[in-house]
């Protein structure tokens, strides 16, 4: 047996939707306006600030960004970026190449996630929230038959994509198959995580 390394060089995103109380809501507005996060004729202020520090969180006593999360909650990598396939013991390149090369052969497209003030529960707002980073969000190895040649074609992606409202938040890569089986994503290293984040009021 021998082992291919699959890798995609480029960016990610967790992304996160979920329901907050308006009384959460309202302990969020007044640990803000205490901490200068936001004005006090004002709701609205920097909430990624708010969330970045998890003494704020805790004073509100809510929880974490991404643990808000009971309508959607799943980390990928972007689906624009480089697919570099590796023989893992000779470092061998088997494949490069760009993925949305790829994806233009994908007759299904993403799983569309759409949601909207009809996903609410009374006296409910929304949170959506985006993170950013860069440098190797997939890495993963799997075991083939020694005399096995990499086939492109027997390689297949599930893809996501995240709308809250009017919002496009993205399309991210769920996970990758090699010939129907799962590539596990064991070995990624990513860094540099920025924050957009948001909280829904008024539709």
């Amino acid at each position: 047996m021998k082992i291919i390394e699959i890798e995609i060089s480029g960016a990610a995103s967790e992304i996160v939707v979920g329901c907050l109380s308006k009384e959460e809501l309202t302990q969020i507005h007044k640990v803000m306006k205490e901490n200068e996060l936001m004005e006090e004729d004002d709701d609205d202020g920097d909430y990624a600030s708010f969330y970045y520090d998890s003494s704020l969180v805790d004073e509100a006593e809510v929880s974490n960004w991404h643990d808000t999360d009971n309508l959607f909650h799943q980390h990928g990598s972007h689906t624009a970026g480089t697919l570099i396939v590796r023989d893992f013991e000779s470092q061998e390149e088997l494949y490069c190449g760009e993925l949305s090369d790829i994806f233009k052969k994908d007759e299904y497209g993403p799983e569309k996630n759409h949601f909207t003030k009809d996903d609410l529960g009374e006296n409910e707002v929304m949170l959506h929230a985006e993170s950013s980073e860069k440098g190797t969000p997939f890495s993963g190895r799997i075991e083939v038959e020694d005399d096995h040649v990499f086939d492109i074609e027997l390689l297949s992606f599930s893809r996501v994509s995240v709308k809250v409202g009017e919002m496009d938040l993205g399309e991210i890569i769920e996970y990758i198959m090699y010939n129907d089986e799962d590539v596990d994503n064991d070995h990624y290293q990513t860094y540099g995580k920025g924050l957009e984040l948001d909280i829904i009021e008024e539709w």
